[in-house]
């Protein structure tokens, strides 16, 4: 009986302690298609930033780090804005946060691939933005079905209005406009959990279609100033940490973290999980991460306080929403 009555006092009294958003951002960018769905127009981007700045007590990374480890009362209704993966496109971000005075932080991956992008862009660049599909695209998409096993027939052309749709589609919708989109997400899911480091698997494959070049945010030779924001971990490959050994995580999250520093010149102190759900990394993913850093960021939603987790802190996704649906989605964020 008594321990039921702490337990309800104990709760009445955690929903009274303060609470910060961490909310987990992409890129900015204005893109053709966006199956992956994680892409922020920069007409929205810049609405949604001036609207958290007038509204909210936007902290950085450090200050919230600095509240949680030494237990200190964290500011009601802060927060922290991050970006995950490692656009090139971060170095125009980094210059219109600093404008507004608002800090971030920018979790970068070093892919050691050829193509030093991702396989949603690669695939979105194949199989998505096109209404036309060259023959030369059409042969390596058909190799990849075989390789995988999947029987679809995709269009080579799309009519104009099916185009259309199709660009506007993403992968978190349960209808197919195409089916082009059919097989991005089929495909997408398969190299979302595939190891990274067995021979001849799915990533490396897709890998050798080559359609990208110079953009990671560090393979540019343009200047660029961090000004307020900062540099977080993501890993080398962006790879989903569940699937490798206690090796492979240590070389993806270590050699990231060192390739960093020495690029930074400075200790980088935060990690973010790549894909960052509770199936996309483990015991050993957290371990390894404890033992280096001072917070690591996951991706399942849920608001910060003074006895989260540090190595698994809750972030909020946000997607490509406009101002009133941006303002809808933060307010009942914080009413939860």
């Amino acid at each position: 009986m008594l321990n039921n009555i702490r337990s309800k006092l104990y709760q009445l009294r955690k929903k009274r302690w303060p609470k910060t958003l961490i909310l987990c951002y992409h890129r900015v960018c204005d893109l053709k298609a966006d199956p992956a769905n994680i892409t922020v127009s920069k007409e929205n981007f810049l609405k949604q930033i001036i609207w958290l700045n007038k509204n909210y007590n936007i902290i950085s990374l450090d200050e919230l780090s600095d509240c949680l480890v030494s237990s200190h009362a964290i500011k009601d209704k802060s927060i922290v804005i991050t970006f995950d993966d490692g656009y090139l496109n971060y170095i125009e971000t980094m210059e219109l946060l600093n404008h507004y005075g608002i800090p971030a932080t920018f979790f970068i991956c070093l892919p050691e691939s050829k193509n030093n992008f991702f396989y949603w862009d690669i695939l979105s660049d194949l199989l998505i933005e096109e209404q036309l599909i060259n023959n030369k695209k059409l042969s390596f998409i058909k190799m990849l079905c075989e390789y995988e096993g999947v029987d679809i027939q995709i269009e080579s052309e799309l009519s104009h209005k099916q185009f259309e749709e199709t660009k506007r589609w993403n992968i978190n919708l349960d209808f197919y406009p195409s089916e082009r989109c059919r097989l991005y997400k089929i495909l997408s899911l398969k190299a979302e959990y595939e190891s990274g480091y067995s021979k001849n698997n799915f990533l490396k494959i897709l890998d050798s279609y080559s359609c990208f070049s110079n953009n990671n945010f560090f393979n540019s030779n343009i200047n660029f100033d961090l000004g307020i924001c900062s540099i977080g971990a993501h890993t080398l490959n962006h790879f989903c940490l569940s699937k490798l050994s206690l090796r492979e995580q240590e070389k993806e999250i270590l050699d990231n973290k060192l390739i960093l520093e020495k690029k930074m010149n400075k200790t980088i102190d935060y990690f973010s999980y790549p894909f960052g759900s509770h199936e996309h990394y483990n015991q050993d993913s957290i371990n390894i991460v404890k033992n280096n850093f001072k917070l690591g960021l996951a991706n399942f939603e849920g608001k910060v306080h003074k006895e989260s987790n540090l190595y698994e802190l809750p972030r909020y996704l946000i997607r490509n929403w406009n101002l009133m649906s941006f303002q809808n989605k933060i307010m009942s964020y914080f009413e939860d």
